[in-house]
Formats: structure tokens, C-alpha cells, sequence
């Protein structure tokens, strides 16, 4: 007989559910999802999409850092833990598909916008679940099945986009999709995390950034005998 141990997760518990952030302004999300102090680590997943109608002055900064103890607002001093920045490149499209898309979607049509540039294989984009961009922030809401998604282009420079893996969710006609980045963030266990998202440098007053992110929480081994 051996003993072995077993990984026990919860997957992609919100942290931040798809927010719009305006440029010259700040969220911050201190949650409890995002403490993990009795925990052994997660993996923290961070999305965001950029536009704007211009190229941007400054990219949105992702800031995660250590608490105090058991505070709920005291940072520990020093440099934050990790500061994460987004690209200043734009590219603004709308789906074009009068019957809209459903999940799983492979191939999708879309049109160009006047102020856009394009994006390239690799590049990542962010579906919003929208098909106006928010003129202030908050929390974004969706029609049933609809939800802000970030896909990685595989071809289709022109119409249609081709991701490299189906889509998520469904996304109707005239929905906008854009430029986007996402970083995947291992944290320690044993620690209170806060996260910020900081458009404080940005000035391109059309900017506008959909932010989200979830974590897959590593809980505890569960010892067992094979």
C-alpha cells in the first residue's frame, strides 16, 4: 500500500466579475475570494479589454500586493508584489451576424470600425457582451448566455476571426470586440491579496477598459492509500 496525496481545487471563483473602467480611474477588488491565507495558493486569472478611439497614452496597470496580517486594507510596505501593464494598441470590431452566435462558435464575421487598427495572429481579444461601449464604470451586465470572454486569434486578419479554440459564450450581432491582454498569476498561500485595477495614467479620454478576473484556488491534500 502507498500513500499518496490528492490536490483538492475550486475552480474559477470570481474575484472581479466584468467591470468597465473609465480612463482616470481606479477599482479595487478585496474580496474574500481573493484571501488565502488557510489555503495553499491559486492561480489567479486576470482579463482585460481596451478601447478607445485613439492610440492610448498609457496602458491600464494590474496591481496585486500583500496585506497586512489579517487587515482587510493595510499594505504590507514596499514595492506592490506584482504590477502588471496593458498594451496602448487598439483595435475596435463588431460582430457582423444578423443571427447572432452561439457557444461553441469557430468562425465569426465581423466589420471593421473607422477607428480601428488591425490585429495580428496572436494577438488576444476581448469579446464584451455589448454592443455599446459604457460611457462610465461599472459592474457590465449581459443577456442570457452572453458574457465578456478573451479569445486568441488564429487567422482571419479580415472577416471572419478564427479563435484558437471555440468560444464560451454566445455573442449577438453588432457586439464589439477589441484589443485585450490576460495574465495567468500564481499566489502563495498564507497571504490576504488585494487587486487593483489603476487607469490613473491614462489621459486618451475615449479609453474605456473591461477588467475581470477569477481564481482557481489550490484548498488542501487530502491524504489517501493506493
Amino acid at each position: 500500500m502507498t500513500a499518496v496525496f490528492r490536490p483538492h481545487w475550486t475552480d474559477n471563483l470570481p474575484v472581479l466579475p466584468p467591470y468597465a473602467l473609465t480612463y482616470g480611474g481606479r477599482t479595487a477588488s478585496i474580496v474574500q475570494n481573493l484571501d488565502l491565507r488557510d489555503k495553499k495558493g491559486g492561480w489567479l486569472r486576470i482579463g482585460v479589454g481596451r478601447y478607445s478611439t485613439a492610440a492610448l497614452s498609457a496602458g491600464l496597470d494590474v496591481i496585486v500586493r500583500p496585506l497586512l496580517g489579517s487587515s482587510t486594507g493595510v499594505h504590507q510596505y514596499g514595492v506592490p508584489w506584482r504590477q502588471l501593464t496593458s498594451s496602448v494598441s487598439y483595435s475596435n470590431q463588431l460582430v457582423n451576424n444578423a443571427s447572432n452566435y452561439a457557444a461553441d462558435a469557430q468562425s465569426i464575421a465581423f466589420d471593421g470600425q473607422a477607428y480601428s487598427v488591425a490585429f495580428a495572429h496572436g494577438d488576444l481579444l476581448c469579446f464584451w457582451g455589448k454592443t455599446a461601449i459604457p460611457a462610465s464604470s461599472g459592474a457590465l451586465s449581459f443577456a442570457s448566455g452572453v458574457n465578456m470572454e478573451i479569445v486568441r486569434c488564429s487567422a482571419g486578419t479580415s472577416t471572419p476571426l478564427i479563435p484558437d479554440a471555440p468560444l464560451n459564450f454566445s455573442h449577438n450581432d453588432n457586439e464589439y470586440f477589441t484589443a485585450a491582454d490576460a495574465w495567468d498569476l500564481w499566489l502563495p498561500g498564507g497571504f490576504l491579496y488585494s487587486l487593483v485595477f489603476d487607469t490613473g495614467a491614462v489621459t486618451t479620454t475615449s479609453a474605456v477598459f473591461a477588467c475581470m478576473a477569477d481564481i482557481n484556488v489550490y484548498d488542501y491534500d487530502e491524504k489517501a492509500t493506493v
